[in-house]
């Protein structure tokens, strides 16, 4: 039986992000920052290893979308760097 938290379940997960962060796999990235932000809403253990399991498995974020949708309510996803506006910029640009 292994005694690992919600809080580690997440963790390991955004490491998984850090790594295709590294690996300039930006999509990836994204997926596995939503997932981790679902693992931590998610208050069940169960639940949470069962997001992880789907994460890692590659069926994310299709067997798990309503977790992320509820773990997201209210906030934007986050972009890579080189996708975001800076200053000055327009719909042109």
């Amino acid at each position: 039986m292994s005694l690992e938290t919600v809080d580690e379940i997440a963790g390991r997960i955004e490491r998984t992000a850090d790594r295709y962060r590294n690996a300039r796999d930006f999509e990836r990235e994204n997926e596995s920052r939503i997932a981790a932000e679902a693992i931590r809403a998610s208050s069940d253990i169960n639940l949470a290893r069962k997001i992880a399991r789907a994460f890692e498995a590659g069926q994310w974020p299709a067997a798990s979308h309503s977790n992320a949708e509820q773990a997201l309510a209210g906030r934007s996803v986050r972009r890579p760097r080189w996708k975001r506006w800076g200053w000055g910029q327009t719909d042109d640009s």
